[in-house]
């Protein structure tokens, strides 16, 4: 019925089968401004009311994928220096699969050099991801690695011997190079207000904020 607010007379005479009393009644009624702006504001906040209610999809990366250089050497350093678990291999095409923990969690795939996605003649770019661990997981991580003989490397990529904070997440966490020089990292998001000019050592941050 809104489009009849913008007829004119001889407009309004031609509705043809409508009554013409019940025409004239619905051009008068929505003729009035505030009833027409009152149901316009009434839709729009039931629409937006709508939308706030629909569920919301739960989105999050769940693979990750890397070119190598060599897939057996890159396939023993996920396995046994990252702790990543063998899901799945294919040598003759140049790919292993391999998820963080559990298949739920995630999943990394290695490309040897001419498969799909591993490097074409002459590329050798690094990449970097991090996974996700718990605080104590992260510490007793910092000691595995070191006793692997793993150099730890901080968010600027230059070497340390202590976990990095990054004051704005906030968040705690070290990097690592793979054989192929991509970075590695672990991080543990921490349950504490953010400091976004803070960035610095672990145990930088635990001085400025004592445990209560």
């Amino acid at each position: 019925m809104l489009w009849l607010t913008g007829l004119d007379n001889p407009q309004r005479a031609a509705c043809g089968k409508l009554d013409r009393e019940n025409c004239g009644a619905a051009i008068a009624f929505l003729h009035q401004p505030f009833v027409v702006l009152g149901w316009y504001f009434v839709s729009t906040v039931r629409r937006h009311q709508d939308a706030l209610a629909a569920p919301k999809a739960m989105i999050s990366l769940y693979e990750t994928h890397l070119p190598v250089s060599e897939l057996a050497r890159s396939s023993a350093f996920y396995r046994d220096v990252v702790g990543l678990v063998p899901a799945f291999a294919q040598p003759h095409r140049g790919v292993a699969f391999f998820y963080f923990g559990a298949r739920e969690r995630g999943m990394l795939g290695l490309w040897a050099p001419g498969s799909p996605w591993g490097w074409k003649p002459g590329e050798t770019h690094r990449c970097h991801f991090a996974i996700a661990v718990t605080l104590p997981e992260l510490l007793a991580n910092v000691e595995r690695l070191k006793s692997l003989g793993i150099e730890l490397r901080g968010a600027d990529d230059q070497p340390v011997k202590e976990p990095s904070v990054i004051g704005w997440m906030p968040s705690t966490q070290i990097y690592f190079h793979d054989p192929d020089g991509h970075l590695v990292e672990f991080i543990s998001l921490l349950d504490e207000a953010p400091l976004p000019s803070f960035f610095g050592s672990l145990p930088a941050w635990r001085e400025q904020r004592p445990v209560q």
